[in-house]
């Protein structure tokens, strides 16, 4: 006959299986924030890096071709909706003014909305493009007829000067244009003009037309390269651009897109324009060029813009190599325009949750003092591009600029200086 034994198997009670429970929650609560900060500046350093090699490619395309090419920096505000609800961003999607309206930021802001309004969409970049910088206009591509350029005494009673610049603008008329003609095309707000074959080049402010019976007289004004502080953008007291009447002249047009290959960053990283610029030379109070790209520079101590009035930023590699031109908007205004420096510039590389207006503590959740920033350096006269991990400088002062300052000095180890 045979004996069976019984085993006395226990089994997990519930306080035993809490209790595992228990200690496993609370080292994941340990654990997840440092390996999700891992990720993430793994994700910031691969930015940085994409960053980098696509200013290199636009650098070698550039070289390659013999043409002028620009990278393109874009907000996210620039970001069109499809309002129609067609599922293609189209003419159904215009509203007025012909403007597209944001995917990202309420457009148009209601009247009376603060300053900071918008302000990541309107600062964080996660995409870039190329554009191209269309070939100079000369008098001759539009023989035989002739223009004729001239500088009369005195501005038309209608055109006004933008409010920072009150001196240093010169007026122009180009008389008896027939409507909608191809000259006038070219001679728009942003564009560049030179006169009689001459290296220096004046930038377009603003374009008006008056009508003379069947023919219109096209005014313009320009902003005389003798008479204005390229560092400070502002105008300085001059004598004036050395021309009265001239059929000789060249139009450097502004870039403009292309389609082509574009980048877009890893989630939760961008480019913060709110700290991105130039060295430090040449700063003001009111508008620091060390963060020159910035939404709060250009419309420093007013409302916030509409999503439509921010313009991307355009770096203009030339065919050697170099930077041929730094175009963004205007002081207060929604121009494209060159910014002439002969300082470095940067691009600080953090987390978009981390876009916010600029201050001066360490208590803040901002990319100004996050460890984990990376920036890009690019040489205004060599057009190189480096790349490192910001390191975080001892501000002297409350300053944002001077915090961003000694950052990108600690980060690339000397006082900054165009090279």
């Amino acid at each position: 006959m045979m004996s069976c034994k019984l085993t006395n198997r226990r089994g997990v009670t519930l306080i035993e299986l809490l209790t595992v429970l228990g200690i496993v929650s609370l080292l994941a609560l340990l654990i997840l924030p440092t390996v999700k900060g891992l990720l993430t500046d793994r994700k910031s350093t691969s930015s940085a890096t994409m960053v980098r090699n696509f200013l290199e490619a636009g650098r070698a395309r550039a070289v390659g071709s013999g043409l002028p090419v620009a990278v393109v920096f874009e907000r996210l505000s620039s970001v069109a909706a499809d309002t129609s609800l067609d599922g293609l961003i189209n003419e159904q999607d215009l509203v007025a003014n012909n403007r597209l309206v944001s995917a990202t930021a309420m457009d148009p802001l209601p009247a009376g909305s603060a300053v900071d309004t918008n302000f990541l969409p309107y600062n964080a970049c996660i995409r870039m493009s190329f554009a191209e910088q269309p070939l100079p206009i000369t008098d001759e591509m539009f023989a035989p007829a002739v223009i004729t350029i001239a500088r009369p005494a005195g501005p038309p009673v209608r055109i006004v000067p933008p409010a920072l610049v009150r001196v240093g603008v010169e007026y122009f008329v180009v008389p008896g244009l027939t409507p909608n003609s191809v000259f006038s095309q070219f001679l728009v707000a942003g564009n560049e003009i030179s006169f009689n074959q001459s290296s220096s080049r004046h930038m377009i402010l603003k374009t008006e037309f008056e009508s003379a019976g069947s023919l219109v007289n096209l005014w313009f004004s320009v902003l005389s390269s003798s008479a204005f502080d390229a560092t400070l953008e502002q105008a300085i007291p001059s004598t004036g651009v050395p021309v009265a009447s001239t059929t000789n002249f060249t139009i450097f047009p502004k870039p403009r897109p292309i389609n082509g290959p574009s980048i877009q960053l890893p989630k939760g990283t961008c480019i913060d324009l709110s700290l991105s610029g130039f060295s430090s030379v040449g700063n003001t109070v009111a508008r620091d060029a060390r963060m020159r790209f910035s939404s709060a520079w250009v419309y420093a101590a007013s409302s916030a813009p509409n999503a439509s009035e921010l313009r991307p930023i355009y770096v203009v590699f030339t065919p050697d190599g170099g930077i041929s031109r730094v175009y963004a908007n205007a002081v207060g205004g929604v121009n494209l325009v060159p910014v002439e420096t002969a300082d470095d510039f940067f691009f600080h590389i953090g987390k978009t949750d981390k876009v916010v207006v600029p201050v001066f503590d360490t208590t803040t959740e901002q990319n100004l003092t996050d460890p984990s920033m990376y920036v890009v350096r690019v040489s205004s006269k060599s057009g190189a591009i480096s790349v490192a991990p910001a390191t975080q400088g001892i501000p002297t002062s409350n300053s944002v600029g001077s915090v961003l300052e000694l950052t990108r000095q600690g980060t690339y180890g000397a006082p900054l200086t165009g090279q």
